[in-house]
């Protein structure tokens, strides 16, 4: 079984105009807070939209199934005797 190897720890260049400074990820408090923000903005917005989704197919299921309950009461009261729905 081989040995894991070491993980090299690059520098991170964050550019704010003329003020230039150099960050590692040897510590959390390092990393710029604009990167966290943006990031925890787009898992909010994920999360936004898993849930929109999970609502519209959650209605859909029940408008379907209303629809098939009253189309296949239709079918039996009208369209079985004469052959037309």
């Amino acid at each position: 079984m081989q040995q894991p190897q070491e993980l090299q720890q690059l520098p991170i260049v964050v550019s704010n105009g003329a003020n230039k400074e150099t960050n590692t990820l040897d510590d959390d408090n390092n990393v710029p807070t604009q990167m966290n923000q943006s990031s925890a903005m787009m898992i909010k917005r994920k999360i936004y939209h898993r849930w929109l989704k999970i609502a519209l197919y959650a209605a859909f299921v029940l408008l379907g199934q209303s629809a098939a309950t009253l189309l296949g009461r239709l079918y039996y009261e009208k369209g079985v005797e004469n052959g037309k729905v």
